[in-house]
């Protein structure tokens, strides 16, 4: 009788023994390493959403991470200095052809200076500045225009590119013996000391060419989408 009723009170009984040893495992693993009582969840399919949740934010933020070293690569310039900023909103109206940046005059931004990504793109130019943030124009705005030299393979002709309605480029004043094609890339002249030669504006999109026309004018597809566009370089004379 004795040994039966031994027997019947053997699994509770074990499994209290076994319960406490546990959480005095844990709780003296958790001092030894200073990292406080550790606190074991017992729904382990509650600890897999949550692990899985984290393992997707960490690499939503590695990819950004990625985008921006991306974004602010750099070739190196001789005689410019490059003043690293994020891209930190949009002003409230109807274009997004301005972008406000989180750097300004205190970190030695100046307005007129050109704004890079990517390395060598050409991205726009400072218009308004503040002591901690400066406004940049895109190449889309209408207010924007340069001078810009068409590479149709091994012949090249100089244009103006503007922008067109605060949605698209264009070139126009291209002279008609350059063979400019669909495809062909567009780059700066560098007739300021702040803008290098062979900054890429775009590619030809579409072309325009009239024989009873002096020029062509050719549209332009930019390299970079600002609705991606996290981090940038502001160009500035040491």
């Amino acid at each position: 009788m004795v040994i039966f009723t031994l027997a019947a009170l053997q699994t509770p009984i074990l499994h209290k023994v076994r319960g406490a040893a546990w959480e005095w495992w844990v709780a003296a693993v958790g001092t030894f390493f200073q990292a406080g009582t550790l606190r074991v969840t017992p729904d382990v399919a509650d600890q897999l959403v949550a692990l899985q949740a984290d393992n997707v934010r960490l690499y939503a933020e590695l990819e950004d991470w990625r985008r921006i070293r991306e974004q602010i690569a750099s070739p190196g310039r001789d005689g410019l200095r490059e003043i690293p900023a994020a891209m930190a909103g949009v002003p409230f109206n109807l274009f997004r052809s301005e972008y406000v940046i989180n750097r300004g005059a205190q970190d030695g931004v100046t307005v007129g200076a050109p704004v890079v990504a990517y390395g060598s793109v050409l991205v726009g130019f400072v218009s308004e500045l503040s002591e901690h943030t400066a406004l940049v124009r895109l190449l889309y705005h209408p207010a924007v225009s340069i001078p810009v030299s068409v590479q149709a393979g091994d012949v090249s002709g100089e244009g103006l590119a503007h922008g067109v309605a605060h949605t698209s480029v264009e070139v126009t004043t291209i002279p008609q013996d350059v063979p400019a094609a669909a495809g062909h890339t567009v780059v700066t002249v560098g007739d300021a000391p702040l803008l290098p030669p062979g900054l890429v504006v775009g590619r030809i999109a579409h072309i325009q060419h009239e024989t009873h026309e002096p020029y062509q004018r050719a549209r332009l597809t930019l390299p970079f989408d600002p609705s991606t566009l996290r981090a940038v370089l502001v160009l500035e004379l040491p």
